[in-house]
C-alpha cells in the first residue's frame, strides 16, 4: 500500500460513509502484501464449513518459520520469490511443512514473516470489531514502517539480516534504545501484539460461558504482555476498546461464521487456537531472542 491510500483511510474516519470507505481502503492496501497464494487460502477458511479463520492464520506462521511454503499447498515447490518492492511472494528453502526439511529454528524470512503478521491483522480486525480499530491502525501503520525501511535497504531475506542492517545505520543508541521511527521499533511493538493475541485467544477458549465477555481475557493478556509499555493514554485507548469486544459466542462465530453448529463451531476453534497459539508462540520466541541477541529490546513507555 501507498502513503496515500493509507493517509486517505485516515482522512475518511471522521463520518460513518466515510469510516466504512477507511476500512475498505484499509482492507485494499492489506491486499497488497498478501501473495495470490495466500489469499486463496484465506478466501477458502472464509466459506469452509469445516475450519475457522483462524486456519489461514496458523498456515501463514507455519510459512514464515518454513522459508514461505505453505502446508498442503500444491505450489509448495520452493519457487516463489521475494519481491524487491514489496511482501508479495516468498523465497523458500528446502521442504514445507509437511515434508523436507523444516526451516524451523534456522531463522525468520522477512517476506512471509510479513505476510503472515498481515493474514493475522485481517483476521482481527474483523473478528475484534470496531472498539479495536485504533490498535488496528496502529498496526498497519507498524507494517508500513517496517515494509518501507525494509525495501530501502535492499530487501534482505533474513530477519536477522533486516535488523543488522538497519542497526549498522548507527540509528539505535546501546541498551535497547531504539530510534522511532525504526523497522526495529515497529516489529517490536508488532511481535507484542503477536504475543497479546496468543494470551488471548487462549483466554477465550478456557471460558467456558458462551455469553461472557471477553473483557476479562482480554485484560489479562493485555497486562501480561502490554501494560508495562505503555504510558497513560495508550492504556486508556486499550481499556476502551478491550471493554467493547463481544461476548464469546459472537467472537467464535466471527472467526467460524460458516459453521452451523454451536457445539461444533466451538469445538473446532477451540482446536485450531490451540494450533494458531503454538506456531505464533514459536515466531514470537524466536523474534525475542533475536532482539536480545541484538540489544534491541527496547523496555521503554510509549
Amino acid at each position: 500500500a501507498d502513503d496515500t491510500e493509507l493517509a486517505e483511510a485516515r482522512a475518511d474516519d471522521g463520518s460513518s460513509a466515510g469510516s466504512s470507505r477507511a476500512s475498505n481502503k484499509r482492507k485494499a492496501a492489506r491486499r497488497r502484501i498478501i501473495s495470490k497464494e495466500m489469499e486463496d487460502l484465506m478466501a477458502t477458511s472464509s466459506t469452509d464449513a469445516s475450519h475457522t479463520r483462524l486456519h489461514a492464520v496458523t498456515q501463514a506462521w507455519r510459512a514464515a518459520l518454513d522459508g514461505g511454503v505453505y502446508s498442503g499447498s500444491e505450489h509448495a515447490n520452493g519457487n516463489a520469490k521475494a519481491s524487491a518492492n514489496g511482501v508479495n511472494g516468498s523465497s523458500a528453502n528446502g521442504g514445507g511443512v509437511n515434508g523436507g526439511e523444516s526451516r524451523a529454528g534456522k531463522g525468520l524470512q522477512v517476506s512471509p514473516m510479513l505476510e503472515a503478521f498481515g493474514v493475522q491483522l485481517r483476521v482481527a480486525d474483523d473478528a475484534f470489531g470496531p472498539m479495536m480499530q485504533p490498535v488496528v491502525r496502529n498496526e498497519e501503520s507498524n507494517m508500513k514502517k517496517v515494509n518501507s525501511a525494509w525495501a530501502a535497504l535492499g530487501s534482505p531475506v533474513m530477519l536477522k539480516q533486516f535488523l543488522e542492517a538497519e542497526k549498522a545505520k548507527g540509528i539505535h543508541k546501546p541498551n535497547g534504545v531504539l530510534a522511532d521511527p525504526s523497522a526495529a521499533m515497529a516489529l517490536l511493538w508488532m511481535r507484542r501484539m503477536l504475543e497479546f493475541q496468543a494470551s488471548f485467544f487462549e483466554g477465550v477458549c478456557k471460558e467456558t460461558d458462551p455469553n461472557a465477555p471477553l473483557g476479562v481475557p482480554a485484560k489479562a493478556a493485555y497486562t501480561q504482555h502490554l501494560e508495562a509499555f505503555h504510558g497513560w493514554l495508550l492504556k486508556n485507548a486499550f481499556r476502551v476498546g478491550l471493554n467493547g469486544l463481544p461476548k464469546r459466542q459472537e467472537f467464535i462465530r466471527r472467526l467460524a461464521p460458516n459453521i452451523v453448529d454451536e457445539e461444533e463451531r466451538t469445538r473446532i476453534c477451540v482446536s485450531e487456537v490451540g494450533d494458531c497459539t503454538q506456531v505464533t508462540r514459536q515466531v514470537a520466541s524466536q523474534m525475542r531472542d533475536l532482539f536480545a541477541e541484538l540489544d534491541l529490546e527496547d523496555k521503554r513507555k510509549a
